[in-house]
């Protein structure tokens, strides 16, 4: 099992806890912001400006799910939601997901992913 650490408080952080800081991560990088790693993040954040419509929150989540997708190779998603206001950064992600190679049946996964980018 990975092990990493927690982006709050430093503490050792493994499991579906590290998965889901994983997906907030990629989800609150914009593509183009990180130096040597220039594709890595979504598309979220760029999306944000648009007017809020059904069009829009779709594409908002096209871009969660080929970020995450693309850039957490520990998972395979099974739902995702987008709900909130993205500009106003106060967006939840609800997703579910299994395990790559887990070798428990029905190993689903939920967490509820708040993408607050202001402290």
């Amino acid at each position: 099992m990975t092990t990493g650490m927690n982006r709050d408080t430093g503490a050792a952080l493994e499991g579906d806890d590290h998965i889901a800081q994983s997906i907030w991560d990629i989800l609150t990088t914009p593509i183009g912001s990180r130096v040597r790693l220039e594709d890595y993040g979504s598309l979220l954040l760029q999306l944000a400006d648009l007017p809020l419509n059904d069009v829009t929150r779709q594409l908002q989540v096209a871009a969660c799910v080929q970020a995450i997708q693309h850039w957490e190779k520990r998972i395979t998603l099974k739902f995702a939601k987008l709900s909130g206001d993205v500009a106003g950064g106060q967006a939840v992600f609800d997703t579910e997901w299994v395990r790559k190679g887990s070798t428990v049946s029905n190993a689903l996964s939920r967490a509820s992913i708040p993408l607050a980018t202001t402290a």
